[in-house]
This record gives C-alpha cells, structure tokens and sequence, in this order.
C-alpha cells in the first residue's frame, strides 16, 4: 500500500489484517512489534474501536485495491511513535466528494502534526491518478475550535452547520490543481 511522507510525519495505510489487530485483545502490541512502532493501545478505545469495525466491515467487500479509501492511516511521528490517525469514511461519492476524518493523541496536540497529516492526506487525494476526486469535506464538532483551525489552515472552507455540527470543504480548485476526472 501508499506511503505518505511529509517532514515529521509518515501516513502509514493499515492492511485489514492489521486493522483487525487493532481491537482485538493484545493485537495493538503484535502491530507495533509488526511495524516497529511505539503504539499506545489507546489509540483504539471507545468510538475509534467502532469506527474501526465499521471501516474492517466496509473492507470485507472492497476489493483490496480501494482499502486505501476505507482504512485508518497510522500517522507516525518520525518513524517511531504512532500518535494518531487519519482516514476518509469511504471511497468518493457521487458528487465527487471524500471525508475525511483525524485524530491526534492528547499528549500530542496543538503541535502542528493534525495540519501537517491533514494537509498531505488532502493532497494525496488529488493527486493525479485518484479519478473522480474533486472535492474534500470534513465535520467538526461546534465546539471543536482546535479541529476546525486546522480545516481552515490546510485551506478548507465553512460550508454549513447541521445540529451540533459544522462542515467544512476545499475543492480541488481552490488547491490550484487540475480535476483529474
């Protein structure tokens, strides 16, 4: 699978076996000792071990070569600490349009490393040969003023509020790069 590199991060795609190891008991140790990464099991508790059920769920029936879309990405500081994670909810849709989603590990907040993952993976995904890629989209919590600093320095733009929800996009565009469609 891709590799993203960006100047103190990688983006490491997880396999679905990998993935798998994630929320099973012991399995986040066997993945670290696998990749050669310190991994705190943390990482996967509460609502990230039923995101990641669903994305194994969605990767059961995707041929293997678009599990890059439906995966979690490790993010990497360096090449040994795993400090959070990135992914999009899912292949483009109809109109064009990938979310994304991404989170940080506490302890390693408000360092820059959400913007810098968030923009890369923004830019991989329109990256010439992702056909159909037009636009990126994210939802952010209303209260979430850090997440939704970092929409707006990777470039995104406010497009609505929904319930306790806003949503923000960034059209491929507006990054200066030609639809490759």
């Amino acid at each position: 699978m891709n590799r993203i590199q960006t100047p103190r991060l990688q983006l490491l795609p997880l396999t679905e076996k990998q993935l798998k190891r994630c929320v099973i008991p012991g399995g986040p140790d066997d993945l670290a000792r696998e990749l050669g990464v310190s991994l705190d099991g943390s990482l996967f508790s509460g609502v990230v071990s039923r995101a990641i059920n669903i994305k194994l769920d969605k990767m059961s029936s995707a041929p293997a070569a678009r599990h890059v879309w439906h995966t979690f990405w490790l993010i990497i500081l360096g090449r040994q600490r795993a400090i959070g994670m990135i992914g999009f909810k899912g292949p483009v849709d109809t109109n064009g349009q990938l979310e994304i989603g991404y989170g940080i590990m506490p302890a390693h907040q408000g360092q820059g490393y959400a913007t810098e993952a968030v923009s890369e993976f923004i830019n991989w995904a329109f990256s010439p040969g992702h056909k159909g890629v037009t636009a990126v989209i994210a939802e952010t919590a209303r209260d979430n003023v850090a997440s939704q600093r970092v929409l707006q320095k990777c470039g995104m733009q406010f497009q609505y509020a929904m319930d306790d929800y806003l949503w923000w996009r960034v059209a491929i565009s507006e990054r200066g790069l030609p639809a490759d469609i």
